[in-house]
């Protein structure tokens, strides 16, 4: 039998490692995005936040990936996880960022 054991990611059960293979080391995954992070802004990204600006269109000069900006705050708004960017004081969906 199995010595080695792993709990199902429902929570619901465990499983024999015996029966599973890993597929993947994580190293390829980017890092996460937290408060103090740098990132950069994809082309295309649009603004976050409550205010009017929400959903209007970052512009060319402050998107790209020569631009970095600090994270000052997250803070989920309208179902979407956003950066509050302290060098342009704008809220940007986690989805345009980029940590560097």
């Amino acid at each position: 039998g199995a010595t080695k054991w792993g709990k199902l990611k429902s929570g619901v059960g465990w499983i024999s490692l015996d029966y599973v293979t890993k597929t993947g080391t994580g190293a390829t995954a980017a890092p996460a995005i937290k408060v103090g992070s740098k990132v950069t802004i994809d082309d295309g990204a649009v603004y976050g936040g409550l205010a009017t600006t929400r959903g209007k269109a970052v512009p060319s000069g402050v998107s790209g990936p020569n631009r970095k900006y600090t994270v000052k705050q997250l803070a989920t708004h309208k179902g979407e996880e956003e950066a509050l960017l302290q060098e342009i004081v704008s809220w940007v969906a986690l989805k345009y960022l980029n940590a560097v």
